[in-house]
Parts: C-alpha cells; sequence; structure tokens
C-alpha cells in the first residue's frame, strides 16, 4: 500500500506504496483486481491515498465515507464488481482510528480499498509516493 496526502506529512493524506500481504489480497488476485507480483506476498502494490488517521472519527455507510464529520465526495460503495460477484464491505458503523491504523479510499465506487476491507495497518506500508506533477 502506497500512501499520499496531498501535501506534505505523508500520515495525513499523502500517498503511500503498496502493502505487504494484506486482508482481500486473496480475494482480490483471485477476481483479478490485482495482478501476481512475488515481491509483494503474492499481490501488485497498490497506491491509495490516505483519508483517515489515528484519532480520527470515521462513520462507513453504504452512501458515503464520513469523517470527523465531513462526508467524503464521491464515496458511497456497491454491492457487486464488475464481474456481478459480490464484494465484501467493512464494518457500517462509527470508527476511532487506531494509533496503527489508517483508512484509504479512491474517488471510485469500486476501488479495493478501506470501504471493503477496513482500516489497514501502518505495517503495510512498504514505501510513500510523492506527486511528482499535479493539475487543479
Amino acid at each position: 500500500m502506497a500512501v499520499p496526502r496531498q501535501h506534505g506529512d505523508p500520515h495525513s493524506g499523502g500517498v503511500g506504496g503498496g502493502p505487504r500481504e494484506y486482508r482481500g489480497g486473496g480475494l482480490g488476485r483471485a477476481r483479478g483486481y490485482l495482478r501476481p507480483d512475488p515481491c509483494v506476498g503474492g499481490a501488485q502494490a497498490v497506491i491509495k491515498p490516505v483519508v483517515a488517521l489515528p484519532g480520527d472519527v470515521v462513520e462507513l455507510g453504504p452512501e458515503a465515507v464520513i469523517v470527523n464529520g465531513q462526508r467524503l465526495p464521491a464515496s458511497s460503495s456497491v454491492d457487486i464488481d464488475g464481474l456481478g460477484l459480490p464484494l465484501p464491505h467493512a464494518v457500517w458503523a462509527r470508527h476511532v482510528v487506531t494509533a496503527d491504523e489508517f483508512l484509504a479510499r479512491e474517488h471510485v465506487p469500486n476501488s479495493w480499498d478501506s470501504r471493503y476491507l477496513g482500516p489497514f495497518s501502518w505495517s503495510q506500508v512498504r514505501a510513500v509516493a510523492w506527486p511528482v506533477w499535479t493539475v487543479n
């Protein structure tokens, strides 16, 4: 898993670099979401933006992800993947992020992220990715 934030400290929204073996990796490989990679616990590394850090209050639901009272844009989840197969999802509830956790997500409803897999551990981060060029 890679971890980015838009500017500065990667622990506050930067992009990181690919998880070691993580929950969901086996299903991700089996369904073709992730390519095989012998260097990363069998699944390709992914890069995801961090949206919640230790101490943040997160509400996960089918319609939205809310962090510290702010609804994240385009954060709804879907029930089935592009193959028509059911997707697992994190427990829909209010959650305070613990010291060794972070939540990651993309703006795509079916992105393989914390909406479906729950919080990630910092021990799963292999590297931090930094934006080289951004356009507003």
